[in-house]
């Protein structure tokens, strides 16, 4: 969700900054840069904890297995 509203500003801003002044381009930017960091290190960190629990369920399904 939070990455969504992200994406949404962002093409916002594209959409104005066509007309937009060249001091509130760069505001935007400032504003939207560390989000996009933000969410994306999040995005990579859901991955991560996926993949993670996955390897756990595997790992104590073939130990389980084993006894």
């Amino acid at each position: 969700m939070f990455c969504f509203l992200v994406v949404f500003s962002v093409l916002v801003v594209i959409i104005l900054g066509l007309e937009a002044p060249q001091e509130l381009k760069n505001i935007a930017v400032k504003i939207i840069m560390p989000s996009l960091r933000l969410c994306f290190i999040i995005i990579l960190l859901s991955i991560f904890f996926i993949s993670l629990k996955i390897d756990i369920v595997l790992f104590l399904g073939i130990y389980f297995i084993e006894l």
